[in-house]
């Protein structure tokens, strides 16, 4: 069950695009000493306050310029206040590994922040975020082992552009048995599209991402 209230994430959302932002540090700061733990911050505050801000923006309630001055607070949070739970990680083991991008071309790219978080409090080596090319993608899993690529995808504009990135990566890894994970608000939308772009799972959250990703790697041969 979600702790904050749509009319809570609305809030914060006003206070990201204020003025001079000052406001949305203090309502998380206050969410924290109300009790609230930073997991449940990150996914049903910052996570739903990330896809807002783009609906905002696609609907043209919101520029680009104020969008991205509110997206840049929102990450800026997402560091300062993520610290704790990132550290707070489990033993590494070997083999996770993650690549996680947004499609190229994608801009909305807030809730894979939140996202890395995630991998990274449970012990993945990340690397990823906004990457401006397809080719630069494929260039990275020809070169370095991944043990799962995840994609973010916000809308169905892009999507030929990343069922040809799934192919070109299936194709280009050198790890051969790579898993790919979608997420993103065009497949809460339409979870049909999962199969089309051709990857192995979705995830709607960085928690269920994370515990995906897990059951791929538990189906696929680790790096020697």
């Amino acid at each position: 069950m979600a702790l904050f209230t749509p009319g809570d994430i609305e809030r914060f959302t006003s206070l990201l695009l204020s003025p001079d932002g000052a406001g949305a540090a203090a309502f998380v700061d206050r969410t924290r000493s109300e009790g609230h733990e930073v997991e449940a911050i990150l996914l049903d505050l910052f996570g739903p306050a990330a896809v807002r801000l783009g609906h905002l923006w696609e609907s043209d309630r919101c520029g680009f310029a104020e969008v991205t001055i509110a997206a840049s607070r929102l990450r800026e949070l997402l560091r300062t206040r993520a610290v704790s739970f990132e550290n707070n990680v489990h033993v590494w083991h070997h083999g996770r590994r993650a690549l996680l991008a947004s499609t190229p071309g994608d801009q909305h790219t807030l809730g894979l922040y939140v996202v890395e978080s995630f991998f990274r409090r449970d012990g993945w080596d990340v690397c990823g975020g906004q990457i401006d090319s397809s080719d630069e993608i494929t260039h990275l899993v020809d070169r370095q082992w991944f043990a799962v690529a995840g994609f973010s995808l916000s809308s169905e504009r892009f999507l030929d552009r990343l069922s040809s990135l799934i192919r070109s990566v299936r194709q280009r890894s050198c790890n051969r048995d790579i898993g790919v994970l979608v997420g993103g608000a065009a497949f809460l939308q339409r979870p049909d599209l999962v199969g089309q772009v051709g990857a192995d799972a979705f995830a709607p959250d960085g928690r269920l991402a994370v515990a995906r990703a897990r059951a791929l790697l538990a189906h696929k041969p680790l790096r020697n």
